[in-house]
């Protein structure tokens, strides 16, 4: 599929998924993003050898991850994965104070030689 050809040539890419709401998700639901037992994280789990960063976006931790995977995606330069629960995806949240912070990836002297 396309984010392992991206994990494997190196292509960041953040892999943002819907799903059901929370509310939904806690209950339990027979709902797509499960294998018919009402667990949602399959696919989720089924993403990481082939993902630098996962998360299950929550109201307390949305902010939080969506930085962290995405600082991973730019930082290894491979596909990160975001669940993201319909309920979730319309709550507001505060904006952002301060930048994100970059890192860089570290690099060879010798390959700057060119």
């Amino acid at each position: 599929n396309g984010i392992a050809g991206s994990y494997a040539e190196y292509v960041p890419v953040v892999h943002i998924v819907g799903a059901p709401a929370l509310t939904s998700q806690r209950k339990g639901e027979l709902l797509h993003h499960t294998l018919g037992d009402g667990e949602f994280s399959h696919f989720m789990r089924m993403s990481a050898p082939v993902s630098v960063a996962q998360a299950s976006l929550t109201p307390e931790n949305a902010l939080a991850e969506i930085d962290r995977v995405i600082e991973e995606v730019m930082y290894h330069s491979r596909p990160g994965y975001l669940l993201l629960p319909s309920d979730v995806a319309a709550l507001p949240v505060s904006t952002r104070a301060h930048a994100l912070p970059a890192r860089q990836p570290p690099f060879s002297p010798s390959s700057l030689e060119a």
